[in-house]
């Protein structure tokens, strides 16, 4: 029996990655290799199959695309930065970076928005480098090739790009100078959808965090209803002892990049983060107080290494 099957170009190098091809009893993953009459080919998996699930994904992600069309060009604005290798976008709270169950969409429905619209500045979709917590807001990285994406990654995996966080937390009762230690370091295993901190490293699930911190100043809970991390310019001063205020700025590098790591050190401190119920402080009419404001890094361009600094503002 004889079966014409049509598939994109992309599942059918799939297929031969994937080892789903067989002729003559033997996998055969090179996409130059022609086949002759008589030769005898097995599909292992049901490409067909495979192939309307992705049509349908598609068709999915297009009507998505089409709905939020308003909110894709909104976000067009949050762009704070771009140049010919990359971009990085201020993350409103409560987007998720990529898309999941329940959710009506995300920044990376975004990124093939960018594409779909724009093919001259974006003729490849761009990548996503790296991500934040849906309800986190700030700076994010996308690269416009997987080249320069490929590049960020390594520096993400090996610890070469330093970000800085702002966020209130709730005021510990001794002085804060004394309750955060300048740098945290403990181990953090990821359960069931959370971070445990510990002082040791308890089994082979908790890995090693470390998080720089640096207190800038007490804020009353007004100021922490109205706060913005824009409203925080480079350079901010130290702690004013004389503030009155039952919360506190923190400025926060983490120096590795656990599950939770900000939130759930800060709730080891017994200084939750404003708003995030899950680790102990979500009595709070606002939202996570917890802002991603500078990313700083060097990429290593055959045309010579280029720093990046980038800034909300």
């Amino acid at each position: 029996m004889q079966k014409k099957l049509m598939l994109p170009y992309s599942l059918a190098q799939k297929a031969l990655r994937s080892g789903w091809i067989m002729v003559d009893g033997a996998v055969e993953k090179s996409a130059s290799f022609v086949v002759s009459e008589g030769r005898e080919i097995l599909l292992k998996q049901n490409l067909q199959q495979n192939n309307d699930q992705i049509a349908s994904k598609e068709q999915k992600q297009q009507r998505v695309l089409q709905k939020y069309s308003p909110e894709f060009n909104f976000l067009t604005n949050c762009i704070v930065f771009e140049d010919e290798n990359l971009f990085a976008l201020n993350k409103p709270q409560g987007l998720a970076v990529q898309g999941g169950s329940g959710l009506k969409y995300s920044l990376d429905d975004f990124l093939l928005h960018l594409h779909q619209t724009n093919p001259a500045q974006y003729p490849l979709r761009p990548h996503i480098t790296h991500r934040i917590d849906k309800e986190t807001s700030g700076l994010v990285i996308f690269a416009k090739s997987p080249s320069i994406a490929t590049m960020l990654g390594k520096l993400f995996e090996t610890g070469q790009i330093e970000k800085t966080y702002l966020a209130i937390v709730k005021k510990p009762a001794r002085p804060p100078q004394e309750a955060l230690p300048a740098v945290l370091t403990c181990y953090i295993a990821k359960k069931a959808f959370k971070a445990y901190c510990s002082n040791t490293q308890q089994d082979e699930d908790f890995k090693l965090a470390t998080t720089q911190i640096l207190p800038l100043t007490s804020l009353s809970r007004q100021q922490t209803l109205d706060f913005t991390p824009e409203t925080i310019s480079e350079g901010s001063p130290q702690l004013d002892k004389s503030a009155e205020g039952d919360y506190l700025l923190l400025q926060l590098q983490p120096k590795t990049g656990r599950y939770h790591q900000l939130r759930s050190q800060l709730a080891f401190l017994n200084c939750p983060i404003v708003g995030d119920a899950k680790y102990g402080f979500g009595d709070f009419e606002s939202n996570l107080k917890l802002f991603a404001t500078k990313i700083s890094f060097t990429l290593p361009l055959s045309s010579g290494d280029r720093v990046y600094n980038i800034t909300l503002s």
